[in-house]
This record gives C-alpha cells, structure tokens and sequence, in this order.
C-alpha cells in the first residue's frame, strides 16, 4: 500500500508516466505533469483524492492523464476528485482524459475532466460515471439514478432528481428561488453587496432540495435564510454519505425527515432524520394495537 499526500511531480522523460502503479495506490492532492501518462495504473488498484494530473508532451505519441489497465492486466480505480487534462491543443497524436483498458474498471465520483483529443473518456473496460464535470458529454457511461445537465459548454453528472446545477451563488440564488432542486458544482461566498435585495444571506428560497456535494457557501445568516423569503421553508437533514451513488437514499431521507418532523414537531423548520427515531416508527404501528 502507498499512499501520496500532496507535492508535485514534474516528468520530462518521455518513456515512463508521472506515476506507474501495480499495486494498492492512494493519491491525495498530488500535481502531476508529465512528458507520458500522467499517471498509468497497470494492475492493482488505486484511489485518486483531488489533485491535477495533465500531459506535456514533447513528441508525437497517445497520451493520457490517467491510463488504467494493460495487455492482460486488469486494474481498478475510484476516481473521487481531481483535475484531468488530456492532450488536446498539444502535439500528441491522440489521448484522453482518462483511459479504461479491457478487463479494468473506473468508478468516477467526482472531479473535473477534459482535453480529449476527441475523447475526453475512452473506454475498452468499464467505466461508470456518477459526479464530475466534463468537457464532452459523459452520457453513455453515466450510471443508473444520475444524468448529465449541459451549462456554458460543460456536462454535469447529478442526481437524477437533480434540475439545475449552480457554480456561483447567484446561480444557486434562482435556482432556490424557482424552488428547483439544484446541485452546488463549486464553493460560493455571499455578502450584502451580492444579495441585490435578498438580504444578508444572498439567497431567496422559495422551495426544491439543495444539494451541497461537499462544496462551502460562506456568508449565509440561516436565520435569514429562513425568514426573508416570505414564505416557510423546511430543511431535511439526512445520515451522512460517503459515496455518490448513496445520494437518492440520502434525499428520501431528507423528504423523510421533514415529512414526519412536520407532523409531530410543527414548530420546527430544521429536521434532522437520525433524530427523528421515535417518530418515524411511530407511522408503522398498527392502529389496532
């Protein structure tokens, strides 16, 4: 097991990738730019925490940011964030963002991809997509419950229940506002000078189910937040989540919360549904009893 926390690999030599692996690989905020493959994942496995991994190709060849599998090798890779950039705009022949061998398999949750050549995914194993933002759209390898929504020239692979995608606080701001379910893609502060008549908070809700994906919104008065709009909005917390494909659980959740929460606790607007224990039971007895 290795694991890689932070620095910066620079590779002029145009032979060997940044990083080749055959066993259990950790990397975690690490840069990378290399002459080859950013990274090469041969056998093994691997998971990929943040970080940048980009070519600099000297020569004409087929490069790739993160290159998975090899001739009668088999890999695995969990890709949860990071920045991959393939060769495109370079003089490499061909390339991708990341590329899947046959018999190897990539799960992306998060992340940021571009720079195919004319694919920024290439797949020849299995590749399934459930988060992330792309250059080209990721469709076809999007998994069951999520789509990809289009805005100013990128995919963004959300939830399916999912109906907008804010990268600013503004976006965020009417997205609520039109009570849309929204996914936050980017880290937003709000100040008075933002808000434009929304007060302090900077955001006017009206309704719809806002999804952070890890990301921070600096500048928020909850009070505010739950007051100025006019109307009563009600916020359902759910367990934590450590993996993407567990977000719908964790919306049933949240509607879970609030629905039950409003019954038994109608002075409350803030739910959250591991303390709702007794509650939640409480529908499933039997009047009878």
């Amino acid at each position: 097991q290795v694991t890689v926390n932070n620095g910066k690999i620079v590779n002029t030599n145009r032979e060997v990738s940044g990083i080749t692996s055959n066993g259990d690989l950790t990397l975690n905020d690490v840069e990378i730019t290399s002459a080859r493959h950013a990274i090469r994942i041969e056998s093994g496995k691997a998971v990929i925490n943040g970080g940048v991994y980009m070519v600099a190709p000297i020569s004409k060849s087929t490069l790739h940011a993160l290159n998975v599998g090899d001739n009668g090798t088999t890999a695995e890779v969990i890709i949860k964030g990071g920045q991959f950039i393939g060769p495109k705009g370079t003089m490499a022949d061909s390339g991708s963002a990341v590329n899947v061998r046959s018999g190897s398999t990539v799960a992306i949750e998060g992340g940021d991809f571009s720079g195919g050549k004319t694919k920024t995914l290439s797949n020849g194993g299995t590749l399934t997509v459930t988060g992330g933002s792309f250059d080209q759209n990721p469709t076809a390898f999007v998994a069951n419950g999520y789509k990809a929504i289009a805005k100013d020239g990128k995919y963004y692979v959300v939830p399916a229940e999912a109906e907008a995608v804010a990268t600013t606080a503004e976006e965020l701001r009417e997205a609520l506002k039109d009570s849309q379910n929204v996914v936050l893609y980017a880290d937003v502060f709000t100040t008075d000078a933002e808000s434009n008549g929304y007060g302090a908070t900077g955001i006017n809700a009206n309704g719809g189910i806002f999804d952070g994906n890890g990301h921070t919104i600096k500048g928020i008065d909850i009070t505010s937040f739950l007051t100025e709009t006019g109307t009563t909005v009600f916020i359902g917390i759910s367990d934590p989540r450590t993996d993407l494909m567990a977000i719908p659980d964790a919306f049933a959740e949240a509607r879970s919360a609030i629905n039950v929460g409003r019954i038994y606790h109608s002075n409350r607007q803030v739910f959250v549904y591991r303390n709702l224990l007794l509650e939640r039971f409480l529908p499933e007895v039997s009047s009878q009893l």
